[in-house]
């Protein structure tokens, strides 16, 4: 005899078969609503949900002695987008920005959407030096990108690692800090924490527009 049913528990405890395709379709309805829960639904990658999710787990990796690091991204003049161009505009560059963060990482990394022009990347197993050799790969990136018929869109980067915070909200604060720092040399660039000291780079050959505002 075929068996063609999933046997499921009911609303009242009771057991009943599902036929089979009407099973797989819930699964994959429920897989599908599970994924829309933690992504950003304009930009494609991770929601914040997700980001604080994926870095507790992270958190807890590296106190059994993987390392790992977190890079920060923002959009240099992104008000400039919606407020001269419009929002759709600006909603454009924030998909084409995320979209351009990702391609450019392994399919290890995690790249998530922290909210409004800024993201955040999340690099399992990798220390502060090919951290920092990422984010001069993702601002490079950027700066390269060309969208019709508007500026050069740049981004300034803060990078952190596991050696260097050991809590949640040190590691976060620590690399936001850096991106402060990123955006008060000039922008289009990354900053970078050893240790106590930080250290700046400007990527070379990769033009930095004139300020646009803020």
């Amino acid at each position: 005899m075929v068996f063609s049913g999933i046997r499921a528990m009911s609303e009242d405890q009771d057991l009943i078969t599902v036929p089979r395709v009407e099973w797989e379709r819930l699964k994959k309805t429920n897989e599908r609503l599970a994924s829309l829960a933690i992504t950003d639904a304009l930009t494609g990658v991770g929601n914040y949900r997700a980001f604080t999710d994926r870095l507790d787990q992270l958190l807890a990796e590296a106190d059994r002695g993987r390392s790992f690091s977190v890079v920060f991204v923002d959009i240099d003049h992104f008000k400039e987008f919606n407020d001269v161009y419009g929002h759709p505009t600006g909603d454009m560059v924030l998909h084409r920005v995320a979209q351009c963060l990702k391609s450019k990482m392994r399919r290890v990394d995690f790249v998530a959407r922290y909210g409004g022009e800024e993201f955040v990347c999340l690099l399992p197993d990798t220390e502060i030096e090919g951290a920092s050799t990422l984010a001069g790969r993702l601002c490079g990136a950027v700066a390269e990108m060309r969208i019709e018929d508007l500026p050069q869109v740049t981004v300034s980067i803060g990078v952190c690692s596991y050696a260097h915070a050991r809590t949640r909200e040190d590691i976060v604060e620590c690399a936001v800090q850096h991106l402060y720092k990123a955006k008060s040399a000039g922008r289009n660039q990354i900053s970078v924490c050893e240790d106590q000291n930080s250290r700046l780079k400007t990527l070379p050959g990769v033009p930095i527009p004139e300020p646009r505002g803020p």
